[in-house]
């Protein structure tokens, strides 16, 4: 077992073994989880614990939440914000030059004793995405609503963001920012190819998502109320496998384990109706903490958030005459997995990588033969 050496770190228990939360005991005690532990345990150190139970939560029920805080502190770092966090809300404020605004980190979770949804073919995905998971992320969104942040003396008069992560999915492979922005916009977005293969988005009103007995309406952005929040923060990469890329690329455990990554990433061919492939070792291009964040600005807000408020380091959403626009980013990941390959007992990290490669191929080979998607390496 790995223990770190300061009682105040966070990986050291502050409550009985049996209530350690699965992912906090794996990345404790697991020797290929030592790039995200000591990453981690560099930004709570950067961090702290403003209220006082962050490790708590953080070994047990809120892990979730408490890995989405801490990758929010280091992307806002990455991207220049002067970052503070008042106490008790909201969870980080923020300044680039004259420009202030709030952030309220929330997350899309499983009920306690819930188990994620299995999805075995294209139907059930679809209805997923396009129903259960829209009513998942509005939940989250609704009940920060209900509290009257903009009222608190540190965001009268400044804008003000949600931060949503969702942690419902089976595999994150089916969560990237296109629901979300459905959801919020209450359009749907469908590619169409006129008669010279030029690609044209046909956009449609959404009323409802309805999965069972439970309807809620679309649009988030129009309810009553949601005038008051400037804009929805969102990623796919708060997570461990995040925290294990970034401390692998700064050096941690590289003699010992080999690490590779591979999923979806953004087409910047306009005329590209699906996204490509994408399989790499981690190391050889260098990832940025903000790689990832995504921006849907509220054409209802009271206080704007101006484009450049995260540096152009996120992918930026607006409407615009009716439609969704977006801006375009160099390597934007809808979604990824990290693949960790320890050296076998014996032999060095070339065998790691060695397997880690083939198996990476055997990844692009299979999308390819799938759906057409050429992988980079």
């Amino acid at each position: 077992m790995t223990t770190t050496k300061s009682d105040t770190g966070l990986f050291s228990p502050v409550v009985p073994e049996d209530r350690w939360h699965p992912d906090f005991r794996a990345l404790r005690e697991e020797s290929p989880r030592e790039p995200a532990r000591r990453s981690m345990e560099g930004v709570f150190a950067r961090m702290g614990d403003r209220d006082g139970n962050f490790r708590e939560q953080f070994q047990t029920t809120g892990f979730d939440s408490r890995v989405w805080e801490l990758y929010l502190y280091a992307a806002l770092e990455d991207v220049g914000l002067e970052i503070r966090q008042p106490n008790p809300a909201p969870d980080f404020l923020v300044r680039r030059g004259s420009l202030t605004f709030g952030i309220e980190a929330t997350t899309a979770n499983l009920r306690t004793g819930e188990s994620k949804p299995v999805i075995s073919n294209k139907r059930e995905l679809l209805e997923f995405l396009t129903q259960e998971l829209p009513i998942r992320l509005g939940s989250p969104l609704f009940s920060k609503l209900q509290t009257n942040y903009t009222a608190k003396p540190e965001l009268r008069g400044v804008p003000f963001v949600l931060a949503l992560e969702c942690f419902v999915s089976p595999d994150s492979m089916f969560v990237s920012e296109s629901p979300l922005g459905s959801y919020l916009y209450g359009l749907h977005s469908s590619p169409e190819f006129d008669h010279d293969k030029k690609l044209r988005i046909r956009n449609t009103t959404i009323g409802e998502h309805r999965s069972g007995e439970k309807v809620i309406p679309s649009g988030f952005f129009a309810q009553p109320g949601a005038e008051e929040i400037s804009a929805i923060l969102f990623s796919n990469s708060g997570t461990a496998g995040k925290f294990s890329r970034m401390g692998y690329q700064a050096g941690i455990a590289q003699d010992r384990i080999w690490m590779g990554r591979y999923g979806m990433v953004a087409n910047n061919n306009p005329d590209a109706a699906a996204p490509s492939f994408f399989a790499e070792e981690v190391g050889n291009r260098t990832e940025r903490w903000s790689e990832g964040l995504v921006v849907f600005h509220n054409p209802q807000a009271a206080r704007p958030l101006p484009d450049e408020a995260f540096g152009y380091a996120a992918v930026q959403y607006a409407l615009v005459d009716g439609e969704i626009r977006h801006t375009i980013s160099p390597f934007h990941v809808f979604s990824s997995q990290t693949l960790t390959i320890p050296a076998p007992e014996g032999y060095g990290v070339e065998v790691a990588r060695f397997i880690g490669i083939r198996r990476l191929r055997e990844l692009a080979e299979g999308m390819e033969a799938t759906y057409g998607a050429k992988s980079s390496d």
